[in-house]
C-alpha cells in the first residue's frame, strides 16, 4: 500500500506581509521525506495563475528534499514547509 502522501495541485496558505504561498509537495509519513516545490509571491490577482505554475515547476526541475518527523499532520507539514523557505529567504531571522 502506497502511504505517500501527495499533493501535485497548487494551493494557497495566506502569508505575512500580502505574501501567499503556493506549495507542491509529496510527503512519505513512514520515513519523514519531504519534497516540496514553492513559490512565494505579492498577493495581486495577475500572478496568482503565474505563480501556480513556477510552483509546480520548481516542484519538477528543482525539488527541496528536508528529512522531517514521521508521521505529521498536513497543518504541520505546511508549517515545516513555511518554516524553510522564510529561514532561507531571511536567515537572519533564526
Amino acid at each position: 500500500m502506497d502511504t505517500n502522501h501527495i499533493n501535485k495541485r497548487s494551493y494557497i496558505i495566506p502569508g505575512n506581509n500580502q505574501e501567499t504561498l503556493c506549495i507542491n509537495y509529496n510527503y512519505n509519513p513512514d520515513t519523514g521525506k519531504l519534497i516540496y516545490g514553492a513559490s512565494v509571491y505579492q498577493n495581486t490577482d495577475t500572478k496568482i495563475k503565474k505563480n501556480r505554475h513556477n510552483a509546480i515547476r520548481k516542484f519538477e526541475l528543482f525539488p527541496i528534499i528536508l528529512n522531517t518527523p514521521c508521521w505529521m499532520f498536513e497543518d504541520e507539514i505546511d508549517t515545516e514547509i513555511r518554516t524553510h523557505i522564510y529561514s532561507v529567504r531571511n536567515p537572519e531571522t533564526l
